[in-house]
């Protein structure tokens, strides 16, 4: 999941949540993860980029036709 989120466009640095070195590890590892055109296409297929506005954060940080 990790490497993929790296590769979304407009995403520069995943929040991660690691409570042990083991899992900061495993999160780190995505580092490591060479994701090919299938596979992305695939996952954009469940999850695709871009589809999901959560109405709560819209409010905050959607578009805001008076934004300096």
């Amino acid at each position: 999941a990790l490497a993929w989120l790296l590769g979304q466009a407009g995403v520069t640095s995943p929040i991660i949540g690691p409570r042990t070195v083991r899992q900061l590890e495993d999160n780190l590892g995505a580092l490591e993860v060479q994701l090919d055109d299938e596979d992305r296409r695939r996952l954009n297929e469940v999850a695709p980029p871009g589809g999901v506005i959560v109405p709560y954060y819209e409010a905050d940080f959607g578009p805001q036709p008076h934004r300096w």
